[in-house]
């Protein structure tokens, strides 16, 4: 059986993609609300042409708010990582944990 449960490094790459994915959704749209958000606002533009505005914008700022979120919660790898080494560093077991910390690292690389 493994020091280190296989799936822990799974849900540290996970986190990783998961996060990257948040960069991208919380960009897209963040300039989708801005676009739709000033359609919206422009007296210019007739209502005919302003109602996919009534179901663009709020979404796009929910997906905005949804991905802020993701951001901040989800770990960085470094911080999964830290986060897996201290849940195995004991008073016993110092010295196998150096040894598995120098080999995760160089795993990472």
């Amino acid at each position: 059986m493994p020091i280190i449960n296989p799936y822990e490094f799974y849900l540290i790459h996970l986190f990783s993609s998961l996060r990257i994915a948040c960069f991208f959704i919380f960009f897209i749209s963040l300039v989708v609300f801005v676009l739709f958000y000033s359609v919206k606002m422009d007296p210019s533009v007739e209502e005919i042409d302003k109602k996919h505005c009534k179901i663009t914008v709020p979404l796009s700022l929910a997906l905005v708010i949804i991905s802020i979120l993701g951001i901040v919660i989800l770990p960085t790898k470094d911080a999964a990582t830290a986060m897996l080494i201290a849940k195995y560093t004991t008073q016993e077991n110092a010295y196998k944990t150096s040894e598995i910390v120098k080999y995760i690292l160089e795993g990472l690389k």
